[in-house]
């Protein structure tokens, strides 16, 4: 599960592929389909886009920013596809040169 300052919004993901935001702890706002591999991890990155992490062995990405065009954020930016390993683990690391995405197969 992570929060999103940006939006007020959680966002949860599930083995049925689905991304969830939430505003309302017993009401979801929205569900978006990422793929149909389970979902295995997401992470914020700076500049608030969500990684998310799937068994399909892909990595989507999603504006959750106020500037989306979608209610309640959560716009497709990218995917990459066809990695080596399955990404079970997703962190954002930042430090002085640059800002990097790790997976962890």
């Amino acid at each position: 599960m992570l929060w999103l300052p940006e939006t007020s919004n959680y966002v949860t993901a599930g083995r049925d592929g689905m991304l969830w935001v939430w505003k309302d702890p017993d009401l979801p706002q929205r569900s978006i389909r990422n793929g149909p591999g389970w979902i295995t991890d997401i992470a914020q990155m700076a500049g608030q886009p969500v990684a998310a992490g799937s068994l399909d062995r892909t990595i989507s990405f999603y504006d959750c920013g106020r500037t989306s065009r979608y209610p309640f954020g959560m716009e497709p930016l990218a995917r990459v596809n066809n990695l080596e390993a399955i990404p079970m683990a997703l962190t954002w690391v930042r430090n002085a040169d640059y800002d990097m995405l790790v997976r962890e197969p």
